[in-house]
């Protein structure tokens, strides 16, 4: 039996700007929650949104017909005197000291991330120094925040998209002046993903609802043959033209093996106590090798995980004369120090040892077991996901002859199809 996780499809074919999904899934929550008054959702996205603790703007919905399609619009209106220039550091650092969630927190920062990165490589200068006209106004911060906010409302565990709609001719004015339809930052971040372009000469999709998307890591390549429909929404743009200016977003469920990773590991695993961490001060011995060689450096790492340290790494290094060379760094506890010190000099004929005590916080975790063709196959478990340990993939692939890959996915299904089941 398949296992089916809440899934979001947003087709931008006419695009997609970071009001136009908002509206889109205010649109969408109240047809999945019809019983609802019409004002819930705006109320609770507004209530959220109070957590950014910053003014100057208000947020309202209202409903347009769009080519004869009815469609919802957002609307951030904000004070005459607010401020409409920041700085990348200043959004990110209004967003972490928020009392917004941890996911609302990632997907905002992630998005403005990504446009700076645009936005400072087109017009060659460091992220840091670059001027946020457009998307540093507190308008932008809305529709950004707006947007994880209402996919955390609505439960969404995945997004899929179809392709990005853009206009392909003619000139539009913005903050820079004139420019082509397809703003340089909306196509610049399009990259690694799919787009489309159209006959018509007006910006169609933004560079805040491109981020958008990219920040939700919307699947364009996902196998849909089994989502399930059960609600649709629409949300209108600004302009008017012959073709229906609104994002069209659909609400349905799809079997988890049509997909990777959802965007929420905390929903599917019920593990969102992040309490069980652990504080402690550990210890780090290190020393310099020049003239072992490279097998027997990996044998001495391979010895020292096997005695029980913590953790262990190789970094290349050069020293003095320009002689390559190697760290070699070992993590333990410092008890256990002494001993790990004995098997360094030991195995590496070093005549010096660096010790240093550092400090370290370690979530706490779990290993459960899940069988794929009778083999087991053991599974880490955090407050902050899961993953198949490689060793036992790796033994469970020799034996039944099957690629590596196809046996993390079976064990990682499995133990997610487990837990769902358990918690229901």
């Amino acid at each position: 039996m398949g296992c089916f996780v809440k899934a979001l499809w947003i087709d931008p074919t006419f695009g997609i700007s970071g009001d136009m999904f908002n509206a889109a899934m205010l649109d969408l929550a109240r047809r999945t929650d019809s019983c609802q008054s019409d004002s819930l959702y705006i109320q609770k996205l507004g209530s959220e949104l109070e957590k950014l603790n910053i003014s100057g703007f208000k947020i309202s919905d209202s409903k347009v017909k769009k080519v004869n399609i009815v469609a919802t619009v957002f609307n951030v209106t904000l004070d005459e005197n607010e401020l409409l220039d920041r700085k990348l550091t200043d959004i990110l650092e209004t967003v972490e000291s928020s009392g917004l969630s941890d996911f609302v927190k990632s997907v905002s920062k992630s998005a403005f991330i990504l446009l700076g990165q645009a936005e400072a490589a087109i017009h060659g200068v460091d992220i840091e120094d670059i001027h946020f006209h457009e998307i540093g106004a507190l308008d932008s911060i809305v529709d950004i925040v707006s947007a994880a906010i209402m996919v955390e409302l609505l439960e969404i565990e995945k997004v899929f998209s179809g392709p990005i709609g853009n206009g392909s001719k003619g000139i539009i004015n913005n903050a820079h002046g004139k420019t082509f339809s397809s703003s340089p930052a909306a196509i610049a971040l399009q990259k690694d993903l799919k787009s489309i372009f159209l006959p018509i000469g007006e910006e169609l999709s933004t560079p805040t609802g491109v981020a958008i998307l990219s920040a939700l890591r919307a699947d364009f390549n996902g196998d849909l043959e089994s989502f399930s429909i059960s609600e649709i929404g629409y949300g209108a743009g600004s302009k008017d033209f012959e073709h229906p200016n609104v994002l069209r977003v659909i609400l349905g469920e799809t079997d988890l093996n049509n997909i990777q990773t959802p965007i929420n590991w905390e929903k599917e695993l019920g593990t969102n106590d992040r309490s069980n961490i652990e504080h402690e001060t550990v210890v780090k011995l290190s020393t310099n090798l020049d003239d072992l060689s490279s097998e027997l450096l990996a044998s001495t790492v391979e010895l020292l995980f096997e005695s029980g340290v913590l953790d262990c790494w190789v970094v290349p290094i050069m020293m003095k004369k320009g002689r390559p060379a190697f760290s070699l760094n070992v993590l333990c506890q410092k008890k256990d120090a002494e001993k790990y010190l004995q098997l360094i000099f030991l195995y590496t004929g070093t005549l010096g040892v660096r010790l240093e005590h550092t400090e370290r916080f370690v979530a706490s975790r779990n290993f459960v077991n899940v069988y794929v063709d009778g083999l087991p196959i053991s599974i880490k478990v955090s407050p902050f996901g899961f993953k198949a340990e490689y060793e036992d993939i790796l033994k469970a692939s020799k034996i039944l002859d099957r690629p590596v890959a196809e046996i993390k996915k079976d064990a990682e299904y499995i133990y997610l199809n487990q837990n769902r089941q358990a918690k229901e």
